[in-house]
């Protein structure tokens, strides 16, 4: 019962509210509000732990088998944690989480359904909006009309339209590209347009462009519009040159719009990369999803739209999903999110450290060797240092920026080299550039360990698998 509880505690940490909170860490936008919003949550967390504490008191002091037969009961309890411990540590809690979520798809979600609906929600996007002091296109804060006017509620299914409200109006103030100008949302009245939130690092938005690419040659001239709004996960991601050169090795032609200020993704309180909205040609939202797959049904909702602002287009055939085989979790090195980190040493914030590898490395942990400076959102050696990262998965990449030019990072599998991969020849690889970069990519997945032997100064930031 006490776990039971424990977990609807901690189930709606997945919410927007919680996604609110780290939105605000991710923007720097720190004020009392802020501080009150995370003691909110904290408090939130918290009353529910306490009130169990005082009803196991209380149910103790009641029932006299329980008093008498304490010592055993806390044996065996001891004895549970030992073995969820071990569970834990050989990886058993995710197939167990993963196959509850297979029984039960909608497990969690009514916890967090009052987080959605509409009262909560605005209330949320005028606190972000405050945050920042973002306005939008008329001087309107990010609380205007235009900014919460779609709701969230009855999630789409299955490429069923539904009515959503207006969208949001375009309120970055960021740089347009592959576009004269900034675009409006009265200038795509007429016009089927889907709203693709993105970041070039995330392996999980480049795996949809060939799709949006497909979709956008196959009807951009039926009166099809792609906007890319491109808010980053990482720091150089908010490189104006930098997006532009990762646009044109992706084949991203359609109009971009950067959103390093997040005032766009606070617009939609999106969560989520990639995130796709549909909108119709009178502006409102009618189908939206997030991540990847699922694309024969996108496909049918433009088409849908586009048929309803009357134009006639043909079905054709939607490119086959790529199969994710991977096994292994995005792992970020940085302390703020950094995840499955073993080592002989303890970790040590924002300073050099001589780090000892350890031994024995389960599915998704990964070690160091060398003195390395672990900071909040990327790990960098000193000129030499050496990682390894046990994995299951087909592909492996690694978002990393270089410091300085001229370095280069050795790649082995299992102790030996590995095939070419379009980043990495000859087992080396060369960054030049502030990217994603794939460094596994294998016929079929499976358990190896990834060793990395770095010289020179780069920032390494996460390890994606596919």
């Amino acid at each position: 019962p006490v776990g039971f509880s424990l977990g609807l505690v901690w189930t709606p940490c997945v919410g927007p509210i919680m996604a609110s909170v780290i939105s605000l860490a991710l923007t720097e936008s720190l004020d009392g509000g802020a501080v009150l919003i995370t003691l909110a949550y904290a408090m939130g967390t918290a009353i529910p732990m306490f009130l169990i504490m005082l009803t196991g008191r209380t149910l103790l002091n009641r029932v006299p088998f329980l008093v008498k037969n304490t010592g055993k009961i806390q044996k065996v309890f001891g004895v549970l944690m030992i073995v969820v411990g071990i569970a834990i540590a050989l990886n058993w809690d995710r197939q167990v989480q993963t196959a509850l979520l297979r029984i039960f798809p909608k497990y969690g979600t009514g916890l967090t359904a009052t987080e959605n609906i509409d009262i909560v929600q605005n209330a949320l996007a005028r606190r972000e909006s405050k945050s920042d002091g973002s306005t939008g296109a008329e001087g309107q804060t990010a609380t205007g009309k235009n900014m919460r006017s779609f709701s969230y509620a009855n999630q789409p299914r299955k490429g069923k339209l539904g009515d959503y409200g207006k969208a949001p109006e375009i309120v970055t103030q960021g740089t347009w590209l592959n576009t004269e100008g900034p675009v409006s949302m009265e200038d795509l009245k007429g016009k089927v347009v889907l709203i693709d939130f993105w970041t070039y690092s995330c392996i999980n938005c480049i795996r949809t462009i060939p799709y949006l690419e497909s979709w956008y040659d196959k009807y951009k001239d039926e009166g099809f519009v792609i906007i890319g709004v491109h808010t980053p996960e990482f720091e150089f991601e908010k490189n104006e040159n930098n997006v532009v050169q990762a646009m044109k090795d992706l084949g991203v032609d359609w109009p971009v719009v950067l959103d390093n200020d997040y005032s766009q993704w606070r617009a939609y309180s999106n969560h989520y990369w990639p995130a796709h909205y549909f909108i119709d040609v009178q502006g409102n939202i009618r189908y939206y999803q997030f991540g990847e797959g699922n694309y024969e049904t996108a496909e049918d909702v433009i088409r849908a739209l586009l048929k309803e602002g009357g134009k006639e287009v043909q079905k054709t055939k939607t490119e086959k999903e790529r199969k994710i085989e991977a096994k292994t979790s995005e792992t970020y090195l940085g302390f703020s999110r950094g995840t499955e980190f073993i080592s002989e040493v303890t970790m040590v914030k924002d300073q050099a450290l001589d780090y000892i590898p350890a031994e024995n490395l389960k599915n998704g942990n990964w070690t160091l060797d060398g003195t390395w400076t672990v900071t909040r959102d990327y790990i960098v050696p000193e000129d030499n240092g050496s990682l390894l990262l046990r994995f299951n998965a087909k592909n492996v990449y690694l978002v990393l920026e270089p410091e300085e030019a001229g370095g280069s990072i050795t790649v082995a599998m299992d102790g030996e080299n590995i095939q070419n991969t379009r980043d990495v020849v000859n087992g080396t690889l060369i960054p030049d550039k502030s990217r994603l970069y794939e460094l596994i990519d294998l016929p079929k997945a499976g358990s190896h360990v990834l060793t990395l032997k770095i010289n020179g100064r780069f920032r390494l930031f996460a390890f994606t698998f596919g």
